[in-house]
């Protein structure tokens, strides 16, 4: 199979592994599981030349171990099974081309209503699986992860695929202080009324609270005795909680205090969506993205990425997910004219 790839000449460089080389890039498929090895391998495949793209064929779960590949200049990852136009596609993907005849997930992605929802990464597609069976259950959720993970785009596609009236929404950066706790406060006090809180099921009330750790102590003291309430909780209509929180545990705060017993609470359904760092095979798919709509924006083309780019791309941390990374190519492109984005 892979020695179909036009213009890349394959070569046995170990017991295990077979490389696969050009002027510009170095393909190496290992069939072990001894990853120290083969970074070994690539540092001595590399050389000098210190510019050369490195794409690894293989199956990978460490992930640990794929970050110091990822330090010693592995520009990508595929897993397998691997057909030749995926493995087409990576390679003009680290030589910073991509032909646009080829079927890429960006194409795709485009097209979603949740882009940031599509994923190629095994963890993050066993979350999504799970939305429809969330959609049509009455208990409510906890969408936890870090800042940037597509939390509240998992909590649109919940409400979307639940249908029925728009939510109410609670969000501490345009809901804070007084007016959100008034709301909260409004339907505490619905709930506790037998009449209107009977009123309230029957419309199957559906409220979405962003960004728990955010929310002042009334606000989260408030919103505890709202998922409590046995009026507002009764009857097939009853008031459903769709929450979104940092990646944490009940156990990492003060066990008394509102926060702890809300996330504790709300964790009978709970979704961890992973960090991009944990999902690398999205990350240049993501980068592709980024880049197509805000050219779009600009009226500009697409430009290639340097392999130097997307080395440095596939390395970074990203503790802000992809809301740093749309944030890195914005403000490359603005201080790029040219058609081609390297690293300065």
């Amino acid at each position: 199979m892979l020695k179909t790839v036009t213009g890349i000449e394959c070569q046995t460089v170990a017991a295990h592994a077979t490389a696969l080389t050009a002027a510009d890039i170095l393909i190496i498929c290992w069939g072990s599981a001894d990853l120290h090895s083969l970074a070994l391998l690539v540092a001595q495949c590399r050389g000098r030349d210190l510019n050369r793209s490195v794409i690894i064929v293989g199956r990978f779960d460490d992930d640990r171990a794929l970050n110091a590949l990822l330090k010693l200049g592995v520009a990508d990852f595929v897993r397998l099974p691997l057909s030749n136009v995926e493995l087409r596609a990576r390679v003009e993907r680290a030589l910073g081309l991509l032909a646009s005849g080829l079927e890429h997930p960006v194409s795709r992605w485009l097209g979603c209503e949740e882009p940031l929802l599509c994923s190629l990464s095994p963890r993050f597609n066993a979350q999504l699986a799970r939305l429809p069976a969330l959609a049509g259950q009455a208990g409510d959720v906890l969408v936890c992860g870090e800042r940037g993970t597509g939390r509240r785009a998992f909590v649109r596609q919940i409400v979307r695929l639940t249908g029925g009236a728009a939510p109410i929404e609670f969000d501490p950066e345009t809901c804070a202080g007084a007016d959100g706790e008034q709301l909260l406060a409004t339907l505490l006090e619905k709930s506790a009324d037998a009449g209107q809180a009977e009123a309230l099921a029957a419309c199957g009330t559906l409220l979405v609270v962003h960004d728990l750790e955010l929310l002042s102590e009334r606000a989260q003291s408030l919103l505890l005795k709202l998922v409590q309430s046995p009026n507002a909780k009764r009857g097939e209509g009853r008031l459903r909680v769709l929450a979104t929180a940092t990646d944490c545990t009940p156990h990492d705060y003060d066990r008394n205090a509102p926060l702890s017993q809300l996330i504790e609470r709300l964790s009978v359904l709970r979704v961890r969506l992973p960090p991009l760092r944990e999902r690398r095979d999205d990350l240049l798919p993501l980068v592709r993205l980024f880049l197509a709509q805000r050219c779009s924006e600009l009226g500009r083309r697409v430009p290639a990425l340097t392999p130097a780019a997307a080395r440095y791309l596939l390395t970074h941390e990203w503790s802000s997910n992809a809301r740093e990374l749309s944030v890195v190519i914005s403000q490359a492109l603005q201080s790029t004219p040219s058609d081609v984005l390297g690293v300065h």
